[in-house]
């Protein structure tokens, strides 16, 4: 039926084909807006999900370094307490723990630097919820102030051949050589303004047994007790190069303080035969400035001796330090006894130890010996300051029994032997042995307290199960690790990497090759005694030891966050 009203116009041909367009545009433009709208929410929805996938990965990667970076420390602590004794991965305590559920974690005490065996990298790597992240940081592992590698006692005496020594040798009284032909010969290159290892210091004078030069009781020509090594002065006659008799040792800041506020300008102020006096290299004043954790206070109290480097002289025998109080002879009650007890009457020479200590705390040292760490770190040669002004270290303590039932060294192992009357006992981690045979190896060094009583007593004969030929060796098939005693040792055809420390004396019999350092302990009487055989103890620069806490320091350099992803 046609819907039209009667009168109206007749319709246009098509009407009905336009009519059905107009719908389908409609309907067409519908689905657009709805397929637009839908991949709006699409695109809302992915955006959403996206970026909770990512600050959750985000977080996770977060998570992931923090637990990094606190396995870093954890290494850092336990290199301050047992030392690094070789290389080695342990689990990061804190992960897989209730504080970082579904997490993992290692930490690698890596290799030491080619080119500086006292850099040790530690590799800390964690991951949390699927994202890994890394810590790298680089330690810088050196002696205390006092120890080196470095032979070292109140009185050295090498009976047998000792021609072979690479390393220094220092001591408190003298050190006497069988012979100059079996004294270590000069370095190649080595001058008397050139220390260059090996370099032998004594605080009174050096001597020989046999044929050879000597008996030296000052290093200049006119017997200056103001000239500290290395010096340009006329040196005495056929004295060699590499000999510094009279080499000033270190005193405690405190006893140096209280001579020279006695002193105060005045050598009459102090008991008969000590001076003071500023020290000198080639005729000049040697200065100092602070790197600031010590000043001296009687730079201040006396004002004349600001900034100077000040050498307390003593020509006349022993004296007393006991507080603020500076006497002549022996300490009667409390106190510290310094000088020549002996009556040989030799002159010493002190410094203060603050000072030493204070520039040794510098990266470079200014104006004090530092021993190099590395042969060829520093614009192609060595570090520390080889020509800085000479002294007899002052050795730190080591409470030889307080550590004794310590895990003193890791990776690595702990042993204790009591061959005293004493009845001390350690459980478990030290491993208890009854015998002198040393076993410590480079991957797995030990560390061996003995407690075999007083210095003087019946010696304690120290074996080894590795071998060495000599200091161009590397020391790989040597025994390596520590040793501390409360008495005197007996080494007997022994190879060793480490240090060596005793509260008594040291005798070697047989070949003996050492690299790192012998220290013999406090007493005046005790000594390092080559008693026969031949002696090879390597120092000097890229000398590797295991680095145990009792005698290291361990700074961080640098530090590096390795990204998620990186290797």
């Amino acid at each position: 039926m046609d819907p039209r009203r009667p009168g109206d116009a007749p319709r246009a041909a098509g009407w009905e084909s336009a009519a059905r367009s107009d719908a389908g545009m409609a309907f067409v433009m519908t689905l657009l807006v709805v397929f637009f709208v839908g991949m709006m929410l699409f695109a809302f929805v992915f955006t959403s999900q996206s970026g909770v996938w990512f600050a959750a990965n985000d977080r996770n990667s977060t998570v992931a370094l923090e637990l990094a970076e606190a396995g870093v420390q954890e290494a850092l602590n336990r290199l301050r307490v047992s030392g690094v004794g070789a290389t080695g991965t342990f689990a990061n305590s804190l992960a897989a723990s209730a504080a970082a559920a579904h997490s993992s974690g290692t930490v690698t005490l890596q290799a030491p630097l080619a080119i500086n065996p006292t850099i040790i990298p530690i590799l800390s790597v964690a991951a949390y919820g699927g994202m890994q992240r890394a810590a790298r940081v680089l330690v810088q592992a050196a002696y205390q102030p006092g120890f080196g590698n470095v032979v070292q006692a109140p009185l050295v005496v090498f009976q047998g051949d000792a021609s072979a020594i690479t390393g220094d040798t220092s001591s408190l009284a003298s050190v006497t050589f069988q012979t100059y032909q079996t004294s270590p010969a000069p370095a190649s290159g080595a001058t008397a303004t050139n220390l260059i290892s090996p370099q032998v210091m004594a605080g009174t004078d050096i001597t020989t047994q046999g044929s050879g030069p000597g008996d030296f009781f000052f290093e200049c020509a006119n017997d200056s007790t103001t000239e500290v090594a290395p010096t340009t002065c006329m040196r005495q006659t056929n004295l060699p190069i590499n000999w510094h008799p009279a080499t000033p040792q270190g005193m405690p800041s405190a006893d140096f303080t209280a001579v020279i506020l006695q002193w105060n300008g005045s050598n009459a102020n102090l008991p008969s035969g000590l001076q003071v006096v500023q020290a000198t290299q080639g005729g000049v004043g040697v200065t100092y400035t602070s790197a600031g954790t010590y000043t001296p206070t009687y730079w201040t109290t006396v004002a004349a001796t600001a900034g100077q480097v000040l050498l307390i002289v003593d020509s006349g025998g022993p004296f007393c330090v006991n507080g603020a109080s500076v006497t002549a002879g022996v300490c009667t009650g409390l106190g510290t006894l310094y000088g020549d007890v002996s009556g040989g009457g030799a002159d010493e020479r002190y410094l203060d130890w603050g000072l030493v200590a204070d520039d040794l705390s510098r990266t470079t040292a200014v104006a004090f010996f530092q021993a190099p760490t590395c042969a060829t770190c520093n614009a192609g040669g060595p570090n520390g300051n080889q020509n800085g002004v000479r002294y007899v270290s002052l050795i730190p303590p080591v409470d030889v029994l307080g550590i004794a039932c310590n895990n003193n060294l890791a990776p690595g192992f702990s042993a204790f032997s009591n061959v005293s009357s004493d009845g001390m006992t350690c459980a478990a981690p030290p491993t208890l042995i009854g015998s002198g045979t040393f076993t410590g190896t480079k991957s797995n060094p030990e560390f061996l307290v003995i407690d075999n009583g007083a210095p003087g007593g019946a010696a304690v004969t120290i074996t080894g199960t590795g071998r060495a030929t000599g200091c161009s060796d590397a020391f790989a098939s040597a025994n390596w690790g520590v040793i501390v005693a409360t008495g005197d040792l007996t080494l007997q055809d022994f190879a060793f990497d480490g240090v060596i420390y005793t509260l008594g004396n040291v005798y070697t019999q047989g070949h003996i090759y050492v690299k790192g350092g012998i220290f013999s302990g406090t007493p005046s009487t005790t000594q390092v005694d080559q008693s026969s055989g031949t002696l090879s103890f390597c120092g000097g620069a890229s000398v590797s030891v295991p680095m145990a806490a009792t005698f290291f320091n361990f700074t961080p350099m640098s530090w590096v966050d390795r990204p998620a992803g990186q290797p």
